[in-house]
C-alpha cells in the first residue's frame, strides 16, 4: 500500500471513530476490544459529545473533554485506571452511572442541572467533588458507596437528594447541606457510620420544612449546626494537571490574576501557563515578584507561576 492510501486509510478510521464515540451504542458494541484494548491515554477535546457505553471497560488513564457539552449513559462505566478527566465547559449534560465504577478516579468538578442516576456508584478512590452553583438536583446512588469521601459540600442551589445518594459512604465524616433543599430521600445518609457532623447554610426553622425520608439516622440523630457560612470557593480549579480561573461561571483566557504568592498568566485556551515565556502582554510590567533576571527572566517580560500557589518570581 502507498504512503497516500495508507494516510488515507488513516484519516477514514479516525473519522469513523469519531462518529462512533459520538453516537455510542447501548448494545455495548464500542468497547475496550473494539477501539484498543491497551489505549490509555486520549484526546477529545473537540469532541461535544460522547455517547452511550462509548468507552465502558476501557483500559483509559487520562482522557481530555475540554469542549465535551453531554456524556451519555454507562460512558465510562467500569473504566478501573481512570485517574485524570478534563471538563472545563461550564455546563455539561451527564447521562447516568457515566463514571460508575472509576476506582482511581481522585478529584471531580461537576455543574449540571441534574447530577444523575449512579454518575459515581462506586467509584471508590473518589475523595474531592466540587459540586456548581448551577446544580439543583443529586440522583439516586450518585455517589453510594464512594468510600473515600471525607468531606461533601452541597450548595444553596440543590434542592432534592434521590434516594441512597450517599449510601455506604463509609469515610464521610462532615457535610454541608445548602439553604435550598426541600427534600431528602430515603436512605441518602444509609450506612454512614462516621458521618458526625452536619451544617446547614439555613435556620431550624428552614430545616424543619425539609421533607427527609426515612433510614437517614445520621443527619436526623445529629446536632445540627444551623446558620453555617461555608467558605468561599476558590475561583481556581483544577482539572486534571491544569489551573484554571474563573470568574460569574465563565473561564478566563488570554489574562493576568493574582495566585496566592503572586500573578499568573491564563492562555488562549484558559489553562495556566507554566514555565518562563518570552511573550509580553504590552502593558510592559514585571507581575512577578524580586528578580526576575535572577530566575531567567527578561526585566519587562510577565512572569509565570512554576505551579498554582507559587511564583517564579
Amino acid at each position: 500500500m502507498s504512503a497516500k492510501a495508507s494516510e488515507k486509510n488513516t484519516e477514514e478510521l479516525q473519522a469513523a471513530l469519531q462518529a462512533l464515540i459520538a453516537q455510542g451504542r447501548k448494545d455495548g458494541m464500542i468497547r475496550a476490544a473494539d477501539l484498543n484494548a491497551h489505549l490509555e491515554k486520549m484526546d477529545l477535546s473537540k469532541i461535544v459529545t460522547v455517547g452511550e457505553y462509548a468507552f465502558i471497560e476501557s483500559a483509559l488513564v487520562e482522557v481530555d473533554l475540554s469542549a465535551v457539552e453531554t456524556i451519555g449513559e454507562y460512558a465510562f462505566a467500569g473504566c478501573k485506571k481512570l485517574e485524570t478527566v478534563t471538563i472545563t465547559a461550564p455546563k455539561v449534560k451527564y447521562g447516568p452511572y457515566a463514571f460508575t465504577g472509576c476506582e482511581a478516579l481522585k478529584s471531580f468538578y461537576v455543574n449540571a442541572a441534574v447530577l444523575p442516576e449512579g454518575m459515581f456508584y462506586e467509584a471508590k478512590g473518589l475523595k474531592t467533588v466540587t459540586i456548581g452553583s448551577g446544580t439543583k438536583i443529586i440522583g439516586a446512588s450518585a455517589f453510594e458507596s464512594c468510600i473515600s469521601l471525607v468531606q461533601f459540600q452541597i450548595p444553596d442551589s440543590v434542592t432534592t437528594i434521590d434516594p441512597h445518594a450517599f449510601w455506604g459512604c463509609t469515610g464521610l465524616n462532615s457535610v454541608v447541606i445548602g439553604k435550598g433543599i426541600e427534600n431528602i430521600g430515603d436512605g441518602v445518609f444509609q450506612l454512614c457510620g462516621n458521618l458526625s457532623k452536619v451544617y446547614y447554610t439555613g435556620t431550624q426553622e428552614q430545616w424543619n420544612a425539609i421533607v427527609i425520608g426515612d433510614r437517614n439516622v445520621p443527619i436526623t440523630g445529629s446536632n445540627i449546626q444551623f446558620n453555617h457560612v461555608p467558605a468561599a470557593p476558590s475561583n481556581w480549579r483544577k482539572v486534571g494537571s491544569k489551573w484554571y480561573y474563573y470568574e460569574n461561571g465563565k473561564m478566563v483566557k488570554n489574562a493576568w490574576r493574582q495566585d496566592t504568592n503572586g500573578w499568573c498568566y491564563l492562555g488562549s485556551d484558559g489553562a495556566m501557563v507554566t514555565g518562563w515565556q518570552d511573550i509580553d502582554t504590552g502593558d510592559g510590567k514585571d507581575k512577578g515578584s524580586g528578580d526576575t533576571k535572577s530566575k531567567g527572566g527578561k526585566k519587562g517580560k510577565p512572569v509565570y507561576a512554576e505551579k498554582h500557589g507559587k511564583s517564579l518570581g
